[in-house]
C-alpha cells in the first residue's frame, strides 16, 4: 500500500513508543490504516495483552488492548458502500484472539478485550454474526476476574439488536446467547451473568417480553430447569428427602405472589427466574395458545413438582381466563384438592374475585366449603410472615375486648391453618396494640385469665407504642400486671396453650414486663417495689431460659432475668433521692451476686457507673473483690463492663487492675476482646494511657495482628473530630514504624504485616501535612496498598493534603510508588486534581511519569492535562 512519507513517520513513531502507539490509535479512524496496521501484526494474539500480576503476592492489572477504540471505529463504519469487505476481517480478528486464549489455557482473560469484541459485533450486520461467533460468548464471560463490562453490552446492546430484527434466524441467535448468560454456575446457585443485570434488562427494560414474542418452547423450559435445579440444589443443602409430587419449596415467602414484582432483587436467583418465566410465558400466552397449552400441561406434572411451576399456570390462567380456563377446571375434576394448598393461596383468591356467580358454585362444589372459608380468611400481608390470622387487625380494633377476650377462647383446632393462624393471631394482636394501645389499657381486666402467647402479644405492641412515644395510663397498665402475675397459676405455667408452636410460657411475659417498666416514667418507687416482687418470684421458682451459655452479654440480654434486672438497675437510678430503696436495691443485689448469677456480674459491669454513683464505697469493694472471684463470673464482669462504651475517667482507674487482666485473659468471644481494645484505644486518645513500652496499648500491638491493628485504626476514625487526636494518632503511627519496620526489610515481612502497612496508609487522613518523616512511613506502607479495597479514600485524603506544608515534595513519590502495584483509576476527579497541582507547582517530571504510566496501561483520562503542560510532545 502507498503510504505518505508523513504516514510512514507515524508508523515507525508508534511502532517504536507504546505511549505513541497508544495515543494514535484513540484518536485515528480512516480505514486506510486497518491494512497498514495488520500487516504490521497490530491485531496479530500475540499482542492482546492478558492480565498482569504485578508482585507475586496477588496484585493483578487488566490492561486495555490499545487497538480496540480503532477496530470499533471501523465497525461503524462497515455498512458504508465500498467498506462491507472489512466485516469478515474484524470477526477474523475476534475468532482468532478468542482461539489463541482457549488454545492457551485461556491466556489472555481480559474483560476489556471481549468487551470491546462485544461492542464491534454491536455495529457489524446481524446477518454476518454467525453461531460460531456466538459460541464464543461463553468464553468471554468466562473469567476470574469480572465479567460486568462484556454482560452489559451484551444485554444492553447485542441482545435488543437481534430481538428486534424481524429475521427468524437472528431470534435463534438471541436464544443461544439467553441461555449461555442464564447457565448456572458456583455449584448450581449463581448465574454466568450478576443476577442484578439481568433482572435490570429483563424485567426492568422487558427484554422478556420480547423473548416472549417468539420464542421456542425449548428455551422456556430450559430456563424451567434451571429453576428446578436451583430448588434442588437447596433441598439437598437441607437434607430433605427427594420430591415425587407438589411438595413445600416455600416459594409463597421469597415470591408471595405473582401479581407483584419486586423494585430489586441480589443475588437471589429463584426470584429472578420465577420473573424472567412469569414475563415471558404471559407475552407467549398472549399469542401462541398452542405452545402455552403444552407448558402449562408440562408445568403441572411431575417433572416440575415444586409448587412454583404450578403458582405460574394459574398466574397464566388467572390473566388470560377466557382461553386457558378449561385447563383450570379439568385439573380440579381431576384432583379437587390439588390447589388446596398455602402455597396456592395467593393466586387462587386472585382468581375467586373474577368469578361469576355459577363459577363460584362450581367451584365450592368441587373444592368444599372449608377451602372457600380459607380463602375469604386469606390475608397475603400475614402468610408472607407469620401465618394466617382468623382475626386481622382492624377486625380486633373495633371488637370491644370482653368480646374479643371471648373470642380467644376458641379452640385453635377449629381455626384453618391452626398453628400457622396463631402466630397471625398473635401478630395482629401486637399491632392492634400498637396501633391502638389505649383501648386495651382502659380495660385489660377481660385478659387476666388469657393465656400468656396472647397477653404477651398485647404488652408487647403496648411496648412498642411506648417506644414511639405514644401516651398510656401507666397506672391502669402497672395495675393488671401486678394482678395477672400474682396469682400462682401464672408462675406455675397454667396459662401455657396447648400444642402452642412457640411453647410460651410465663418467662417470655416477665420479659416483655421488664421491657415495659424501663419505659415508664411516674411512680419510680411503686415500679421499683413491682420489680424487687418479680425478681424475688424469679429466683425462688428457679425456672430459667435455656440459652448459650458461652455469650454472657446475649444471656443477660434476652433471659427473663436479665431483663428484669436490668430494669430494676434503671429504675434505681431514676430515683431522686430514696435512700432506703437504693439499700433495698444493693441488699438485693448482694443475693444476686452471692447466688452466682451470671446475669448479675454482666449488668454490675455494663452498669458500673450507675452502682457508683448509688454507693461509691460499696462499688469500689465490689471491684476489688471480683479479682479474686471464678473465671466465669468475672469473664461475666468483664463482658458487660466492656460492651458499655461510654468512657468514664473515674471507672477507668476503678478498673485498672481488671484492665491488666483482661488482656492477658482468653475470652471466649472475639467481641469482648475487640471492645477491650476500642476501650484503651479511648483511654489512650484521652490522655490516661501513654504510648510506652510498660502502657497497655503497647501491649497491644506488640500482641501484633492485622485485627488488632485495624480495630485501633477504626477507633481514630470513629473519633476524629475530638480535640487531639492527629498527635495521638501520629505517636502511634510512629511507634508502629520504629518499632516494627524501621529496620525491616521487604522480603522479611510476612502477610499481616502487609495488610498493616495498607491499613496505615488512611490515617494520612490525620497527618497536618506529609514532612521526611511522614514520607518514610508513606513510601513504606503504600507498596502494600494494593491489599486493600479502599483506594479512592486514600486518593481522597492525598489530594486534601497536598497542599499543606511541604507535601508537594512527597506526593509525586508516594504516588509513583503505589503505581508499582496497582493504578487507582475510579477516583478520576481527584486523581486529576493531584496531577494538576503536581504541574502548577513545577513538579512536571513525576507529573509527566505518572501520566504515562496511566496512558501504558490504557487509561486515557489524564492525557488532557499532559497534553496541556506539554504541547509539543503529546500523548
Amino acid at each position: 500500500m502507498n503510504m505518505t512519507k508523513q504516514e510512514k513517520e507515524i508508523l515507525e513513531l508508534i511502532k517504536g513508543n507504546q505511549v505513541y502507539a497508544d495515543y494514535f490509535l484513540q484518536k485515528v479512524s480512516d480505514i486506510k490504516w486497518f491494512n497498514i496496521l495488520e500487516n504490521e501484526g497490530f491485531f496479530s494474539p500475540k499482542t492482546a495483552p492478558g492480565p498482569q500480576q504485578i508482585d507475586h503476592e496477588g496484585g493483578w492489572i487488566i490492561p486495555y488492548w490499545n487497538v480496540l477504540d480503532y477496530l470499533e471505529r471501523i465497525s461503524k463504519q462497515v455498512t458504508e458502500p465500498g467498506k462491507e469487505k472489512y466485516v469478515d476481517d474484524l470477526l477474523s480478528i475476534i475468532k482468532n484472539v478468542t482461539k489463541y486464549h482457549i488454545d492457551n489455557n485461556k491466556l489472555l482473560d481480559n474483560y476489556k478485550t471481549w468487551w470491546g469484541f462485544v461492542k464491534i459485533l454491536c455495529n457489524i450486520p446481524n446477518k454476518k454474526i454467525d453461531q460460531d461467533i456466538i459460541n464464543l460468548i461463553p468464553y468471554w464471560l468466562d473469567s476470574k476476574f469480572d465479567n460486568s463490562l462484556p454482560a452489559l453490552e451484551i444485554l444492553n446492546c447485542l441482545l435488543p439488536k437481534l430481538l428486534d430484527s424481524k429475521n427468524d434466524g437472528d431470534f435463534e441467535k438471541a436464544e443461544i446467547i439467553f441461555n449461555y448468560i442464564t447457565e448456572l454456575t458456583y455449584k448450581k446457585s449463581i448465574t454466568t451473568v450478576d443476577p442484578y443485570f439481568l433482572f435490570n434488562s429483563f424485567i426492568k427494560k422487558g427484554l422478556a417480553k420480547k423473548f416472549g414474542e417468539k420464542c421456542s418452547k425449548d428455551v422456556i423450559l430450559s430456563l424451567a430447569t434451571k429453576l428446578n435445579d436451583v430448588l434442588e440444589v437447596e433441598r439437598k443443602s437441607r437434607d430433605l428427602p427427594p420430591f415425587t409430587e407438589s411438595s413445600y419449596d416455600f416459594s409463597y415467602i421469597w415470591f408471595n405472589s405473582m401479581f407483584t414484582t419486586p423494585t430489586y432483587i441480589q443475588n437471589d436467583v429463584k426470584q429472578l427466574f420465577v420473573l424472567i418465566l412469569r414475563e415471558i410465558l404471559f407475552t407467549k400466552a398472549g399469542g401462541d395458545e398452542e405452545t402455552t397449552r403444552e407448558l402449562l400441561e408440562t408445568f403441572l406434572g411431575k417433572n416440575y413438582a415444586y409448587p412454583i411451576f404450578k403458582r405460574l399456570v394459574l398466574y397464566i390462567i388467572s390473566s388470560y381466563w377466557g382461553k386457558y380456563n378449561d385447563t383450570f377446571w379439568k385439573t380440579l375434576e381431576k384432583e379437587p384438592k390439588f390447589f388446596n394448598n398455602l402455597h396456592y393461596m395467593s393466586e387462587i383468591c386472585r382468581i375467586l374475585q373474577t368469578f361469576s356467580q355459577e363459577e363460584k358454585k362450581k367451584f365450592k362444589n368441587i373444592s368444599g366449603e372449608e377451602y372457600i372459608r380459607k380463602c375469604r380468611e386469606y390475608n397475603p400481608y400475614y402468610i408472607l410472615r407469620i401465618g394466617l390470622p382468623p382475626l386481622t387487625k382492624e377486625k380486633i380494633s373495633t371488637m370491644p375486648n370482653e368480646e374479643l377476650a371471648k373470642y380467644l377462647k376458641t379452640p385453635i383446632s377449629n381455626w384453618p391453618w391452626k398453628g400457622l393462624a396463631l402466630s397471625g393471631l398473635s401478630k395482629a394482636l401486637e399491632q392492634a396494640a400498637k396501633d391502638n394501645p389505649e383501648k386495651f389499657v382502659e380495660n385489660l381486666e377481660p385478659f387476666l385469665e388469657k393465656e400468656y402467647i396472647y397477653v404477651y402479644s398485647i404488652l408487647s405492641g403496648i411496648k412498642i407504642a411506648l417506644k414511639d412515644k405514644k401516651i398510656v395510663n401507666e397506672e391502669k397498665l402497672l395495675d393488671f400486671i401486678e394482678k395477672y402475675i400474682e396469682k400462682e397459676e401464672f408462675w406455675k405455667d397454667k396459662y401455657r396453650m396447648n400444642k402452642n408452636p412457640w411453647n410460651t410460657n410465663h418467662l417470655l411475659v416477665i420479659s416483655v414486663i421488664g421491657e415495659l417498666l424501663k419505659l415508664f416514667n411516674k411512680n419510680v418507687d411503686r415500679l421499683l417495689f413491682v420489680t424487687l416482687g418479680i425478681l424475688d418470684k424469679i429466683l425462688k421458682t428457679g425456672i430459667r431460659e435455656e440459652l448459650n451459655d458461652t455469650d454472657y452479654f446475649y444471656i443477660a440480654s434476652n433471659s427473663a432475668l436479665g431483663i428484669v434486672l436490668s430494669s430494676m438497675i434503671e429504675l434505681v437510678s431514676k430515683l431522686e433521692k430514696g435512700g432506703k430503696e437504693k439499700r433495698e436495691f444493693l441488699q438485693k443485689y448482694e443475693e444476686i451476686l452471692s447466688k452466682e448469677i451470671i446475669e448479675g456480674y454482666v449488668w454490675f459491669g455494663h452498669y458500673l457507673l450507675t452502682f457508683y454513683h448509688i454507693d461509691k464505697n460499696w462499688t469500689k469493694d465490689k471491684v476489688k473483690q471480683l479479682l479474686k472471684q471464678k473465671e466465669e463470673l468475672w469473664e461475666a464482669f468483664a463482658v458487660g463492663y466492656f460492651f458499655n462504651l461510654n468512657f468514664n475517667e473515674k471507672i477507668y482507674y476503678l478498673m485498672k487492675a481488671h484492665y491488666k487482666k483482661a488482656l492477658k485473659y482468653s475470652f471466649q468471644r472475639q467481641k469482648t476482646e475487640e471492645l477491650l481494645i476500642y476501650h484503651i484505644c479511648i483511654a489512650y486518645l484521652k490522655g490516661f494511657e501513654e504510648l510506652n513500652n510498660n502502657g497497655w496499648l503497647a501491649k497491644i500491638l506488640k500482641k501484633w495482628g492485622i485485627a488488632k491493628i485495624s480495630k485501633l485504626i477504626n477507633c481514630f476514625f470513629m473519633n476524629k473530630q475530638n480535640r487531639g487526636v492527629e498527635e495521638k494518632v501520629i505517636k502511634f503511627w510512629r511507634w508502629i514504624y520504629d518499632n516494627k519496620f524501621k529496620n525491616k526489610k521487604e522480603n522479611n515481612l510476612n502477610e499481616d504485616d502487609k495488610k498493616i502497612l495498607a491499613n496505615l496508609c488512611y490515617l494520612v487522613e490525620f497527618l497536618p501535612e506529609i514532612t521526611e518523616e511522614y514520607y518514610k512511613w508513606l513510601k513504606l506502607s503504600v507498596k502494600f496498598i494494593y491489599l486493600d479495597i479502599r483506594l479512592s479514600l486514600f486518593i481522597s485524603a492525598l489530594n486534601k493534603i497536598k497542599d499543606k506544608g511541604k507535601s508537594i515534595e512527597f506526593i509525586g513519590d508516594i504516588y509513583l510508588e503505589m503505581l508499582k502495584k496497582v493504578t487507582p483509576d475510579f477516583d478520576e476527579e481527584n486523581i486529576k486534581l493531584i496531577i494538576d497541582f503536581l504541574y502548577e507547582k513545577g513538579n512536571k517530571q513525576k507529573a509527566d511519569e505518572i501520566c504515562k504510566v496511566y496512558a501504558k496501561r490504557g487509561f486515557f483520562f489524564l492525557n488532557p492535562i499532559y497534553n496541556k503542560y506539554n504541547p509539543i510532545e503529546r500523548l
